[in-house]
């Protein structure tokens, strides 16, 4: 972070005259630029074996497996979108099935929001000074609120998967219930609420960080009279007042994780537990009783909706819960390593391991669309005929193209002369 004991070391170690021209603001971006990276770019003294063997892992995390994960999330949370909002998927369940695949659904536009987010900020550069002339405005402003916006779509899939477990909970364990308040419109209701609550506890996340601009002379640290001054502005990210209080970070770090990581887990336990309950009484019934059933679309809905959300819920426990405590207990851990005579080597396995389970965070929010493929027959059907149909659009656009081959293929399935002549003249109309 720049500060004025950075401008400082430049105006006394390499000191210059500038006019106010627009060559002295071209001079100072030329000069300053370099000298900025390769001060903050120079690696630390005495830096041990293992550490260096830990920045290496963390790189590669950050510039391969990271954005590779991502990619993939990307691209399932669409899959998701699009095959979870078919009428085809839906149309034999009850609206309390719907209501947990609108859920779904909401989860998949979170994740798919965090898998952007973060496929940005590997591929971003963060630099230190930014020149207005020179660089990327966006760039600046996104290295500012990134950690905001990352912490938002956390907070709402956190969420968003502890409404569709305690709504599916009470529509398996209290069924009688479950019909007085579980429908379309309160799930939209809650789903929009976990959204608007993600926004107002992350506000504070947003306020950290915030864009001062610096002069030309500022960060020279030449001084000159008012007529000479050199009118242009550096600019870079500083930390905000807010967080200058430790008081406010320390409760406000409390109350996060209390929120976004502890009560959470604590209800998704339950729902958990009594879901997985459901399930086994549900199978012993099914292995007595198989005289009354519903239809086979709204059963096999049923079926596996409950299942998807038991394996969610353990996922998000396995993946996203030690990320959550390891930062809630990093601080004391951090201090405990600075006062003990062996921090080093503890210092960077804890930073490596922060690394890995912040990864996993990243891989809970790209792969449901794996868990629904394997779970849920109905959702890897629709996926099917999806690919069916991409594939007999490309065909029939090629196809368009190359008439006789059409003809002859149609003709020799059945359709006979006549059909293989009309199927000619359409396309040649086409054409």
């Amino acid at each position: 972070m720049w500060n004025a004991s950075n401008a400082t070391l430049f105006s006394t170690t390499q000191p210059r005259h500038y006019n106010g021209s627009a060559t002295s603001c071209e001079r100072v971006y030329n000069e300053f630029r370099d000298a900025v990276s390769e001060l903050f770019a120079a690696p630390p003294a005495n830096v041990t074996a293992d550490e260096q063997r830990r920045l290496a892992i963390e790189e590669a995390i950050e510039s391969y497996i990271v954005p590779a994960i991502c990619l993939f999330g990307i691209l399932g949370n669409v899959l998701n979108l699009v095959v979870l909002t078919r009428k085809s998927l839906t149309h034999s369940m009850d609206y309390m099935e719907k209501s947990a695949y609108l859920g779904l659904v909401g989860l998949a536009v979170s994740d798919l929001f965090f898998c952007v987010v973060r496929i940005i900020k590997c591929f971003l550069p963060e630099k230190h000074l930014y020149f207005r002339s020179h660089d990327w405005m966006i760039e600046l402003y996104y290295s500012t609120y990134h950690e905001g916006l990352i912490n938002l779509f956390i907070f709402s899939s956190t969420w968003l998967t502890v409404i569709v477990a305690l709504g599916r909970y009470v529509a398996v364990c209290h069924p009688l219930h479950a019909r007085g308040f579980i429908n379309l419109t309160a799930t939209r209701i809650s789903i929009c609420s976990a959204f608007f609550a993600s926004v107002v506890i992350n506000v504070p996340r947003f306020l950290k960080f915030h864009v001062t601009p610096v002069t030309c002379d500022d960060l020279t640290g030449v001084t000159r009279s008012p007529d000479d001054a050199c009118p242009c502005h550096v600019y870079h990210k500083d930390l905000g007042t807010l967080y200058e209080n430790k008081d406010f970070i320390f409760y406000y770090h409390i109350c996060w994780s209390t929120v976004a990581v502890f009560l959470p887990l604590a209800v998704l336990a339950v729902c958990n537990v009594c879901l997985v309950r459901a399930l086994r009484q549900s199978s012993r019934m099914q292995m007595t009783h198989r005289a009354n059933r519903r239809p086979r679309d709204a059963a096999a809905a049923g079926r596996t909706i409950t299942p998807t959300l038991v394996v969610l819920v353990l996922m998000f426990i396995v993946l996203v819960v030690p990320s959550g405590v390891m930062g809630f207990f990093g601080e004391y851990i951090l201090r405990h390593f600075s006062s003990s005579s062996s921090g080093g080597g503890h210092y960077s396995a804890y930073m490596l391991a922060v690394a890995c389970v912040n990864c996993l965070v990243v891989v809970n929010f790209a792969v449901n669309f794996v868990l629904y493929c394997v779970i849920n027959a109905q959702f890897r059907r629709t996926v099917v005929q999806l690919c069916s149909c991409c594939c007999c659009c490309c065909g029939g656009a090629r196809g368009a193209y190359r008439p006789t081959r059409f003809g002859s293929v149609s003709g020799r399935f059945g359709g006979g002369q006549n059909t293989a002549v009309s199927n000619l003249s359409e396309i040649e109309t086409e054409l």
